[in-house]
This record gives structure tokens, sequence and C-alpha cells, in this order.
């Protein structure tokens, strides 16, 4: 049976490091790996680390901390790469939406993966047409190709 590898992925788009950037480590307090050890082997990579968060809207991209948010979805997908390089499915947990964009670009590498997303809204709007300039709200349509990434090769 194939091991579950563990990737906890710290993030808020908003800038800021508290709220779901603390998913992971509550998830982990609460004995996540221990209920999953119930079920399967499980391989903890620890969290991505991050740079330091901003919470500034790029003017040019409408998008907070942009530069962040591509830094982010290289070393996700570098470190899901890893996971199933070593054999392992990955499970990936946040922090918030834009770690999916690091996933299917590790994804993108391989021949055949399967995935799960669970959010609780659409996440498919333009950085020009919404409000809060959080990622969050837009991740889909930066996969989609809804939204102009042109501005960061990670994306």
């Amino acid at each position: 049976m194939r091991a579950i590898g563990l990737l906890g992925v710290p993030t808020n788009s908003s800038g800021k490091i508290d709220g779901v950037a603390r998913g992971p480590s509550v998830l982990r307090e609460h004995d996540l790996v221990a209920a999953i050890r119930g079920h399967a082997d499980v391989r903890d990579y620890g969290d991505v680390p991050l740079p330091s968060a901003s919470s500034e809207r790029d003017a040019e991209t409408h998008i907070i901390d942009p530069q962040g948010l591509g830094e982010m979805v290289a070393r996700v997908r570098d470190t899901v790469a890893l996971i199933l390089d070593d054999g392992n499915l990955p499970l990936v947990i946040g922090g918030d939406c834009p770690l999916l964009l690091g996933c299917l670009a590790a994804a993108g590498r391989r021949d055949r993966l399967g995935l799960l997303f669970v959010d609780g809204h659409e996440d498919a709007y333009r950085p020009e047409q919404w409000s809060t300039g959080e990622a969050a709200d837009m991740e889909l349509a930066f996969a989609l190709g809804i939204a102009d990434a042109s501005w960061s090769s990670e994306l």
C-alpha cells in the first residue's frame, strides 16, 4: 500500500499569517496524522517554507503579494513532485486555496493523477473584477485560463 505524503501549506492570501494559515498546525495538533495512520502509513513532509507575507495589493496584477503567490506555487509544486517521486500519495492541507495551483503544476508532470479539491465557493474570479485581491478567490480562474497569469512564470 502506498503511504500518504502529508504536506502542510500554511498560507493565507490576504497576506496575514493567521486564520486559515494555521490550518496545517491545528490539524496536526488535533491528531490528523494518528487518525490517518489508523488506515494508512503516513510520511509527514512538514510545512512548505513560505516567504514573508505581504498584504499589499499590486496595482498591475490586482492581486495581494503576487510575487509571494508565485513563490508559494513553485514550492508546493516542487514538494508535491517530491512526494510523488517518493511513491507516496500527496495529501496537501492548507492554508487557503491557491495551494491548488502548485498541486496542479506537479500533477501536470504525471501521466495520470486524481485530484480532490474541497472548497466552499467558486474561486473563479478574475483579479480585476474582485474587490479583495486575495488569490483564494481566483485560483480556479488561473487554473482554467480565465484570468491572465502572464505576469508569472509559476502560474
